[in-house]
């Protein structure tokens, strides 16, 4: 992550919020395979290395003009996330979720995940970053519209594929529609 999110092109704010990810997501980790054990209902509740790898994988596959600071008109992050130091927690809360959550069974289970994450991100981020991150982000890959060369209108990419959030459920749901239009 260090690598990723180098002092050069990111606010300090941002490159501290990003160090401290490995170690709370190692904290989720343990606290999750502790808590959530496989049982004859739930034998698939096994927690290994691989989910830390797919959380830092959705996080490292984001785009980062995001919360590049040479970027001098950041995008809407979305939800209420004001700040790039809240969009990369907001980042990392949807992937934990994606990853974690994703894959429990009960309410209950996923509910208690949830306030598992909340909490640590209260904690290591204080209650600025918590506010930011109540309402969870949507990332996905497929928002933008094609690229088309200017001077022959041929198309350069068709699906450029950029892995950020979305203002809310409504701009994706207008998206999805409008892709659906095109393929019909």
């Amino acid at each position: 992550v260090k690598g990723r999110f180098d002092e050069a092109n990111f606010e300090e704010a941002v490159v501290e919020s990003a160090q401290k990810l490995v170690p709370i997501t190692v904290t989720l980790w343990n606290k999750v395979q502790n808590k959530m054990l496989p049982t004859p209902a739930k034998f698939h509740y096994m927690f290994n290395m691989r989910e830390l790898s797919r959380v830092f994988q959705g996080v490292v596959l984001c785009t980062r003009d995001r919360f590049n600071k040479n970027d001098p008109e950041l995008p809407i992050f979305g939800g209420k996330v004001e700040t790039p130091e809240g969009y990369i927690v907001g980042l990392w809360r949807h992937e934990c979720e994606r990853v974690f959550c994703d894959k429990l069974t009960t309410q209950q289970d996923k509910n208690w995940t949830l306030d598992l994450i909340q909490n640590l991100i209260k904690e290591t981020f204080g209650e600025d970053v918590n506010k930011q991150t109540q309402e969870p982000l949507y990332f996905v890959d497929f928002l933008r519209e094609p690229i088309l060369d200017e001077d022959t209108g041929e198309t350069i990419e068709a699906n450029p594929s950029n892995y950020e959030s979305i203002e809310n459920l409504e701009v994706l749901r207008a998206v999805v529609e409008s892709r659906q239009r095109q393929f019909n």
